[in-house]
């Protein structure tokens, strides 16, 4: 695993921030910040339109890392394993925040996800895998914690998703709409590295309660999907997943980055569209920064040596690409979608 980052670091003209060791998240403030979260860089802060990077903290034992903000109040979570598994959350601001313990375990913990609410008010959500993870062989539990006081105290609020033994549930993707109510999406996958869908439920009462799950990304076609996160751009709601779509069967190698869009707050959905045409890439969502999308992923995710962050950039309608540096070219290889109409 890469050592965490211990000096600034620039987006080059290829888009690579640099060597990561595994998710990593994005979060813009409104008083004009970008801060990531990630396995083997810890947390990092941009303050020039996410150009330039600066180290933060390096919380030790790091996995699974979210990370939330109200305003320019952030928050960051993610899982421990040492001893006990156990789930984090901190606050940031000029440094790290005393960690809190929001959840214990006995099971295997894997996938935190954090959604502001206002007010101070934070949902968390913790994966527990009672079972060998990955394999196919456990059951999968979403639990959902909330806190009313900026994550200084936690409570378990429900087990938003609950499986069957066998499937695979993993990378839970939350968003509060503009009317307050809280949607979560999640991959499905009967087969670890094969098919699967990515699903998503709603709670009108700040998680206490969920729909019933629906497909939000699927198909006839045998592809993998794997949420990357939804993006507010503009009036419209984006959600963004690295899939395989045009490779069928070869998973994360043969992913390329594309999106779904709803101009209505989820009710309903366009059709895939590519934004990321380079293959090998594992979403890890995006945020709108200055009228343009970055897309974080991590590339070449089977090779650990080679292992590395990306922030594509792309515009707010998602036909072409954006330069990753201030002044430049487009990268060698990063091709554009393909233009056309939404629907």
């Amino acid at each position: 695993m890469p050592k965490p980052v211990l000096q600034s670091v620039a987006v080059d003209d290829q888009c690579r921030l640099g060597p990561v060791g595994g998710d990593t998240r994005l979060v813009a403030t409104d008083d004009g910040r970008v801060i990531l979260i990630g396995v083997g860089l810890g947390i990092m802060q941009s303050t020039d339109g996410a150009f330039t990077f600066a180290p933060v903290a390096a919380p030790p034992g790091l996995r699974w890392p979210a990370i939330t903000a109200d305003g320019h109040r952030v928050w960051v979570s993610w899982i421990e394993h040492n001893g006990t598994p156990r789930a984090i959350v901190a606050s940031v601001g000029l440094g790290l925040g005393a960690p809190v313990v929001a959840l214990t375990s006995s099971k295997m913990l894997i996938d935190t996800e954090l959604v502001a609410l206002g007010g101070g008010r934070l949902l968390l959500f913790v994966t527990e895998v009672d079972g060998p993870p990955n394999t196919n062989e456990a059951t999968y539990t979403v639990g959902c914690l909330a806190s009313d006081d900026g994550g200084l105290s936690w409570e378990r609020r429900s087990s938003a998703v609950t499986g069957p033994w066998g499937a695979n549930i993993e990378d839970s993707r939350a968003f509060v709409t503009a009317d307050g109510a809280v949607l979560l999406a999640f991959e499905w996958e009967l087969e670890e590295g094969g098919a699967s869908e990515i699903m998503v439920q709603q709670s009108s009462n700040e998680g206490l309660s969920w729909s019933v799950p629906s497909v939000l990304w699927g198909g006839d076609a045998p592809v993998d999907r794997e949420p990357g996160g939804f993006v507010s751009v503009g009036s419209d709601l984006w959600f963004v997943a690295s899939t395989d779509a045009e490779n069928h069967g070869t998973s994360y190698s043969g992913a390329e980055i594309a999106m779904i869009r709803s101009s209505n707050g989820g009710a309903t959905w366009t059709e895939p569209r590519t934004l990321i045409r380079e293959l090998d890439q594992i979403s890890m969502g995006g945020v709108c920064v200055d009228g343009v999308v970055i897309l974080p992923s991590i590339r070449r995710y089977h090779s650990a040596r080679d292992r590395f962050l990306a922030l594509y950039r792309v515009d707010p309608i998602g036909r072409w690409p954006v330069s990753c540096v201030r002044a430049g070219v487009f990268s060698a290889g990063f091709e554009p979608s393909d233009a056309g109409d939404w629907d």
